[in-house]
């Protein structure tokens, strides 16, 4: 792909590359084109810093609980990786009314952000059997639902493994194998296995929705975010790799 961009006051030459990360879809530009259905107003008085991650990760993971599992107050949700799409799950969880939100992540730290923000029991992953039994104990008769956020085959048979009949469990990451399940485990009880898109949200109707739980202190986005200088972009790059941060966001320089 080929095409002239403005970065700063420097102009690229027509032919220069321009390529894509992440996803393919992030330029790391400072201004971006977008058609009317697409943009989303959002207040003045809000930072973008904070705003921006809302399009994506976060709206997936509160939008796979409050838009198509709508648990019911008082059950019970397994949310298994503690990166920003599952943060974006527990704290929906807990506005939902969940009274049992167990997380699993390969992270003490993380396990440990997950607790300030609703998680009522946490398990580190990395303790394998162990952990698959402390699951166990945790929900005893299983979970109402699901979250996955990992990518991982194992972990998204173990999920479904460890729900409740009627249970649900939604998938939300992407893994580079085929994920496989068990269909006993589908046939036992009627459980299901779904995806999301995005939440399965209309963002111009969601997305005011969280910045509004936000506002009232109940979605504390804030909590997230790392920040990092533009020059700094190949450790921000490393951070979120590492998973030393949770959601790393590049400040782009004045001016």
């Amino acid at each position: 792909m080929t095409g002239c961009r403005l970065d700063g006051s420097r102009r690229i030459a027509s032919d220069a590359a321009v390529r894509g990360a992440f996803f393919g879809q992030s330029s790391f530009a400072t201004h971006a084109l977008g058609t009317v259905r697409n943009v989303v107003k959002v207040p003045n008085d809000i930072d973008l810093a904070l705003l921006g991650q809302l399009g994506c990760g976060i709206q997936t993971g509160a939008g796979a609980v409050l838009n198509r599992l709508r648990p019911a107050v008082g059950s019970s949700l397994l949310v298994c990786g503690a990166g920003p799409v599952g943060m974006a799950a527990i704290m929906a969880a807990k506005i939902a009314g969940c009274s049992v939100i167990a997380v699993t992540d390969l992270r003490d730290s993380r396990l440990e952000i997950a607790r300030t923000l609703g998680a009522t029991h946490v398990v580190n992953a990395a303790d394998g059997e162990a952990a698959a039994a402390r699951l166990r104990e945790i929900g005893p008769q299983g979970f109402n639902n699901a979250v996955d956020t990992t990518g991982v085959s194992a972990v998204t048979s173990q999920a479904v493994d460890l729900l409740a009949p009627l249970g649900t469990c939604v998938v939300l990451g992407v893994g580079s194998v085929m994920t496989q399940v068990r269909t006993s485990s589908l046939l036992s009880g009627g459980r299901c296995l779904c995806g999301s898109a995005e939440g399965d949200s209309r963002p111009d109707e969601f997305i005011p929705r969280l910045i509004a739980l936000y506002r009232e202190g109940r979605f504390p986005i804030d909590r997230l975010v790392t920040r990092f200088p533009f020059d700094q972009v190949n450790e921000a790059c490393a951070a979120a790799s590492a998973g030393s941060v949770i959601k790393p966001v590049l400040i782009m320089p004045a001016g």
